[in-house]
């Protein structure tokens, strides 16, 4: 099975508190549907590039495989509306890599807007080897 690669928005615009969850606990999380689908896609040991929005990339890992789910922001009335996942080899970056940075070293112009978008396996490659050579 050939490793994905997926850069996740921290959802940082909409609530800072995400963005720090995610961070702080080492985990991939997105909530609501349809957004929070988007973690169940997610397999054993893909990489994943946690995305502030403004900021780039600040911290990167490899997804666990194993779904979780939760009540967004530990509120009842929203019952399973944060769908996570765990990260191994977890590694924030000293210095965050910015989307233009992202274009120049993948040579693609990835749109971030979207609460995860998948990236090919060569610029995942490339963005990984830069990260570990030079970020972390």
């Amino acid at each position: 099975i050939e490793q994905g690669s997926y850069v996740l928005n921290t959802n940082y615009k909409n609530d800072h508190a995400d963005d720090e969850d995610m961070v702080k606990n080492h985990k991939a999380a997105a909530y609501f549907a349809p957004p929070k689908r988007n973690i169940a896609r997610l397999k054993k040991n893909d990489r994943v590039f946690l995305y502030r929005s403004g900021t780039g990339i600040v911290a990167t890992g490899l997804a666990s495989g194993k779904l979780e789910k939760r009540a967004y922001h530990g509120d009842d009335r929203y019952k399973d509306e944060e769908y996570y996942m765990k990260l191994t080899k977890f590694k924030i970056l000293k210095m965050p890599l910015s989307a233009p940075d992202i274009w120049k070293i993948t040579d693609k112009n990835y749109p971030f807007r979207s609460t995860m978008c998948a990236i090919d396996k060569i610029s995942g490659d490339k963005l990984w080897d830069s990260i570990l050579k030079e970020r972390v």
